[in-house]
């Protein structure tokens, strides 16, 4: 007949194991405030999270942003075949609708995004255009293109006036030059006081035109070169990803980010959070207690019998 200690031992072992281990699991996160006797605060509160948050969102936030969302493993992830396939596919789509859609660009933009956005976009992205041609324009040496160059194709080219062309040809070539360097200064001094103003109005003019232009002529107008604006556009994808994502990462400091979200959280929230990421593994310790503790009684019992 088996010993009644055989058989009380691993169960008691493995009763003590099991609430043991669950006592010390909640105690990760219970009591969730320190308990007070008096002024003396007791022991072991409040919980070892609760106690530890600051270090914990301190060290959650470092492995996020330097193991978990590196700047390398990010641009792996977002350089991966598979999203540039993606990529790929969605700007074909995209044509694609264009052919189909009867929308202006304006429409299909104000319905992509709030009406404030888009005429903001539209706004600044034409006084940009604007702004880097006229700068272009002031920059460019008049007086060499036109002194230098222009003057001599615009007497070589005339066909239909030829008194001013026989007239420029008795001209010998540095009173030509003069006169074209004249002409290029007036050009030069016209574009620094008016070339913005007129770009503008030009630039504006045609960004209107475009935006009432259906999606499908759009479509149709770059129908030929869409092979390389596809290309164009996943090499700025790319470019972006390898030469920004480190320095728009670093801006935003994920690791202070996370740091914060984590201390943001009261005690009951982050024990809620934890536990829903770790419950199965937390409730394998305690069964895995109750495991030990009966194999532990099991061979208590067994030196005990034994002897």
């Amino acid at each position: 007949m088996i010993p009644i200690n055989m058989i009380a031992a691993p169960v008691i072992g493995g009763a003590i194991g099991y609430i043991t281990n669950g006592i010390a699991v909640k105690m990760l996160f219970r009591p969730l405030r320190p308990i007070y006797v008096g002024k003396k605060k007791l022991p072991f509160t409040p919980g070892l999270i609760p106690k530890e948050k600051e270090r914990v969102a301190k060290r959650m936030g470092k492995l996020v942003s330097e193991e978990l969302l590196s700047g390398e493993a990010l641009q792996a992830a977002l350089l991966a075949p598979g999203i540039t396939q993606q990529l790929e596919r969605s700007i074909d789509d995209l044509y694609a609708s264009m052919e189909e859609s009867n929308e202006t660009v304006e429409e299909f933009l104000e319905r992509k995004m709030t009406l404030e956005s888009y005429l903001y976009m539209k706004t600044h992205g034409e006084d940009m255009v604007a702004a880097l041609i006229s700068e272009k324009l002031v920059q460019m040496d008049f007086v060499t293109l036109v002194g230098e160059q222009a003057i001599f194709y615009v007497r070589d080219g005339l066909k239909d006036n030829m008194g001013l062309k026989m007239m420029l040809s008795l001209l010998p070539d540095e009173a030509l030059k003069g006169i074209g360097r004249q002409i290029g200064k007036m050009i030069h001094q016209w574009a620094e006081v008016h070339a913005p103003k007129v770009i503008q109005d030009m630039v504006r003019k045609e960004g209107d035109c475009i935006a009432s232009m259906p999606l499908s002529d759009v479509a149709e107008k770059v129908e030929q070169g869409m092979p390389k604006v596809k290309e164009m556009l996943l090499s700025a994808y790319r470019k972006m990803v390898e030469e920004k994502l480190s320095s728009i990462l670093s801006a935003m400091d994920l690791g202070s980010i996370v740091e914060q979200k984590i201390l943001s959280y009261d005690n009951r929230e982050l024990e809620q959070l934890l536990l829903s990421l770790m419950k199965k593994e937390l409730r394998a310790i305690v069964w895995l207690g109750a495991l030990l503790g009966f194999v532990i009684g099991l061979l208590q019992g067994l030196v005990l019998w034994m002897g």
